[in-house]
């Protein structure tokens, strides 16, 4: 399978790969995108801020 470029990340500027069909990242309602390390520091986030 090829990686392929789609975008830079909103939070950090790393560049968000598609693998095989897969975004190896989130793509956001707003239609941005986010790596993993900061989709999952933006799942944190909001954890934290809902207890």
């Amino acid at each position: 399978m090829e990686k392929e470029q789609i975008g830079p990340c909103a939070r950090c500027g790393r560049t968000v790969y598609c693998n095989g069909g897969i975004v190896e990242g989130t793509l956001l309602e707003n239609r941005t995108l986010l790596c993993v390390t900061c989709t999952i520091e933006a799942k944190s986030e909001q954890n934290d801020s809902g207890s």
